[in-house]
């Protein structure tokens, strides 16, 4: 409630052009879809965009950022079609502008293949999250976070998903590969190992529903 009155207060009465105005909308709308209020945060995030595209496109960075926001919001809103076509955009500009193995492309390829796996374009979200990894493990490291939202949000998509078993074979051995990975840099106690075998567990379950 403090961060939502003080952003108020940053932009409320400044020219719309000011800098400072836009800044202050995008904390607003960012503090209200952290908040639970996404609803209300989506016409200030859109309008946040929209300044930031008629005032300050030579920041393409800050309109792809804003992009992203509303993007997330529809997404949490359940306008997952909407927000997998903002997410394709900034994708395919990120990696036009970088090429795919700039950091800020694979994130974006990251969240395209998180919308589409909301909106259930598994298949085409799997394919994304194939082609992204490699660049990932190369540029980042194996070790990254990204990369290894990556690996658990394909295992995820197979989870549900998986209509083959070779599919399956495919995540559980990536998986358990991360599992060792984890373990190293991390710790066997880190979180992020007890998510990792969480994630095998139920990745095994689903291997064990095919026939061998």
């Amino acid at each position: 409630r403090l961060q939502r009155g003080y952003s108020e207060s940053r932009y409320l009465g400044r020219p719309e052009a000011d800098g400072n105005r836009c800044t202050s909308m995008g904390i607003l709308g960012g503090s209200l879809g952290a908040s639970g209020h996404a609803e209300e945060a989506l016409p200030v995030l859109g309008a946040t965009l929209a300044v930031a595209r008629r005032y300050f496109s030579h920041d393409s960075n800050g309109v792809l950022t804003a992009q992203a926001e509303v993007a997330n919001c529809l997404c949490t809103i359940g306008r997952e079609h909407d927000a997998h076509v903002i997410m394709c955009e900034i994708y395919n500009t990120r990696k036009a502008a970088k090429g795919p193995m700039d950091g800020q492309t694979i994130t974006a390829a990251l969240n395209y293949a998180g919308c589409l796996g909301a909106s259930g374009a598994h298949e085409e979200a799997l394919k994304l999250l194939r082609k992204t990894l490699p660049d990932a493990q190369r540029a980042l490291g194996e070790s990254n976070d990204c990369t290894l939202r990556i690996v658990g949000l394909f295992a995820e998509l197979v989870k549900q998903s998986a209509t083959s078993r070779e599919e399956v074979v495919e995540a559980d051995a990536l998986v358990r590969k991360y599992i060792e990975i984890v373990r190293r840099v991390f710790g066997q106690k880190h979180p992020l190992a007890r998510m990792f075998l969480d994630l095998s567990r139920d990745v095994r379950a689903k291997l064990e529903s095919f026939p061998a």
